[in-house]
């Protein structure tokens, strides 16, 4: 299907089969997923919604920070933009969290991160906290600064952009992983957690503050607000490393917070 797009594409088909084809695509993809396969109608819908979400507001950030070069209607492309990727984010965290339903159960979040599949969701959690941070910036905090001429909004979708590349990344590990049914049986076969505790792990996992776990949680915050910063210093480079760095210091308060 993805290739009679890049065809469609290629003769310059009418624009009713763009869509067509896109929407074909996306429902073959939402049919073979984990949620489709634990809940053939309800999870295909949920996935569904989430695939075109993704695709409707992360395509446009994308392309954007791709082939964007001329900035002076930016002002106009915020305007629509900044809801249409509000709404679309709604979406988008509701279809992700039925869906999550369906594959696992709420209750076994915590105790998926036994499994290869929990930690990749997890990560992938963790990582939507920068990318909603660049979000401010690009759609809010850029209106006011787009007047000042020192202020440069493709770096800025560029660092988005490149956020949301990682959460793609953590999403396509998590495609290839067999989903969290037998948590029990999956988390022996799992060799993070022993890896960072240096012995099995058994469940269920529960929270205990720790003083490691603290620390850590504290640092991820400062990253966090240095990102923020990061924009009114103008250094786009060393956001997007604040952002790496906030994802490393949360993931690591999450797992020295487990008690095992």
């Amino acid at each position: 299907m993805a290739i009679l797009c890049m065809i469609a594409v290629t003769i310059e088909s009418h624009s009713h089969m763009y869509t067509l084809l896109t929407l074909a695509l996306v429902g073959g993809i939402a049919y073979a997923s984990h949620a489709a396969s634990a809940s053939a109608l309800s999870g295909m819908l949920s996935h569904s919604i989430h695939i075109l979400a993704v695709g409707l507001w992360g395509g446009v950030v994308l392309i954007v920070a791709a082939f964007s070069k001329e900035t002076s209607n930016w002002k106009n492309f915020l305007s629509w933009f900044t809801p249409f990727a509000i709404g679309c984010f709604v979406l988008l965290s509701l279809s992700g969290f039925i869906s999550m339903i369906i594959i696992m159960g709420l209750s076994n979040y915590v105790n998926s991160w036994a499994t290869d599949y929990g930690q990749s969701l997890l990560l992938k959690h963790i990582t939507i906290i920068p990318l909603l941070a660049f979000a401010v910036i690009n759609g809010f905090l850029m209106k006011k600064a787009i007047k000042q001429p020192e202020y440069k909004p493709v770096a800025w979708i560029r660092a988005e952009s490149i956020i949301l590349l990682i959460i793609f990344l953590f999403t396509a590990i998590m495609v290839t992983q067999s989903p969290p049914a037998n948590i029990s049986h999956m988390a022996m076969d799992s060799s993070i957690l022993p890896f960072i505790y240096g012995k099995q792990v058994t469940l269920p996992l529960t929270f205990q503050v720790t003083v490691v776990g603290t620390l850590f949680l504290f640092v991820a915050l400062l990253f966090f607000v240095y990102v923020l910063i990061c924009f009114y210093k103008k250094t786009v480079w060393l956001s997007v490393l604040s952002a790496g760095l906030f994802v490393f210091a949360f993931y690591i308060a999450m797992m020295t917070s487990i008690q095992v």
